[in-house]
């Protein structure tokens, strides 16, 4: 059990205090030779023989599930984003890296507080400007992976835009050359529907004898599977099912799938031991696609772009015009020659790490509800 000295603990408990108790806040990089000190002050504090350098941050409160998972919090770093911006880019979205605080009173600096020091994981960092939020959870010792390329949940060991990260970007449908004003870029999108020709599940699954394969894979859950010869779904995207009128409850609306083989996918949202009814004929399942997911100040990056003089190839920051298309900032349609074609693409250039941002939607290396899969998909890349 963690405690303070008697003679901090008397101050503590006093309703008038002289002097400011202050968080100071350490941070260790996944290299485990740079660290980054700041105190939650307007002035710097020296303790414990280093200097805490003035800085705002907050700290959130710790917030549990039941499905198992190890508990998390968040800390708000604020005022820092040009600070904390390199290392999250040059040390793997700092996911490895640990934050100790500890609350100190100015007037006992002198005092070691190292007792009630707290100690945590960094599993994920997100650039808010001017925020940078830390998601923290239990130290590495609990949240080791054995194998080591089994995942922990809200965290990726995989390096972006690096051979094993899937995320390419979105699919470029046209360039527009403006004279005099920034370059636009489109990208592709559309809408399609396909019929349904098989709807399979099981009714119950009440123990592990009871563990069912399908499509040669054993799976320990029970949700329904929709056959759509060459689907061309990915895990993690939404489906609207509609027409589907033989199951009790509905199934018609939207879900989430998980795609087994070309033909098959289920819905990750149910449970067949919810539903009566044997399905025979009728039903679609209908989805949008594509679009860029990017705002007004992101950094984008465009590659595979031969068409035109000289190549678009780069880094750009973009304003949003919607949904589809966007400006590249600091271009001019005059400065480029010839038409684009196809195969170009746009993306974004740094991990976001969150599943919207990154285009998770199956990106992830292992098969989603697997063995080593994850926990409701929820995905931050480094």
């Amino acid at each position: 059990m963690k405690s303070m000295p008697a003679t901090v603990t008397a101050l503590k408990n006093q309703l008038s205090q002289p002097d400011a108790w202050v968080w100071l806040l350490t941070i260790v990089m996944p290299d485990a030779v740079t660290t980054l000190r700041y105190a939650a002050n307007t002035d710097d504090v020296d303790y414990g023989g280093e200097t805490y350098t003035a800085l705002n941050f907050s700290i959130g409160s710790f917030t549990c599930n039941l499905d198992g998972e190890l508990p998390e919090f968040e800390m708000v770093v604020t005022n820092v984003g040009y600070i904390l911006q390199d290392y999250i880019r040059a040390q793997d979205g700092l996911s490895g890296g640990t934050v100790s605080f500890v609350m100190v009173n100015s007037g006992l600096l002198a005092v070691d507080y190292s007792n009630d020091t707290v100690t945590l994981r960094i599993g994920s960092a997100i650039n808010r400007w001017p925020d940078v939020a830390l998601t923290l959870g239990v130290p590495s010792a609990l949240r080791g992976r054995i194998p080591e390329n089994r995942h922990t949940p809200h965290s990726c060991p995989h390096r972006f835009r690096k051979c094993r990260c899937s995320y390419t970007g979105d699919d470029i449908d046209s360039i527009n050359l403006p004279s005099g004003t920034p370059v636009e870029v489109t990208t592709a999108t559309g809408y399609s529907s396909a019929n349904i020709t098989g709807i399979e599940y099981y009714e119950a699954i009440s123990d592990w004898d009871d563990w069912v394969e399908y499509a040669g894979n054993p799976v320990a859950y029970n949700p329904i599977h929709i056959t759509v010869p060459d689907h061309g779904f990915v895990t993690g995207i939404t489906v609207t099912v509609a027409g589907v009128t033989e199951l009790t409850p509905t199934i018609n609306g939207d879900h989430r799938i998980r795609v087994v083989d070309d033909d098959t996918f289920q819905l990750c949202d149910t449970d067949g031991a919810d539903y009566t009814g044997a399905w025979s004929s009728g039903g679609t399942v209908e989805t949008a696609w594509g679009g860029h997911g990017l705002v007004t100040g992101d950094a984008a990056t465009i590659t595979t772009e031969t068409d035109l003089t000289p190549s678009l190839n780069g880094n750009y920051v973009v304003t949003r015009v919607d949904d589809v298309t966007v400006t590249l900032d600091g271009t001019d349609g005059d400065d480029y020659a010839d038409s684009y074609d196809s195969g170009a693409k746009i993306g974004f250039r740094y991990c976001t790490r969150t599943p919207a941002d990154c285009k998770a939607r199956g990106l992830y290396p292992h098969r989603f509800g697997g063995p080593i899969g994850l926990r409701h998909n929820m995905v931050r890349y480094a």
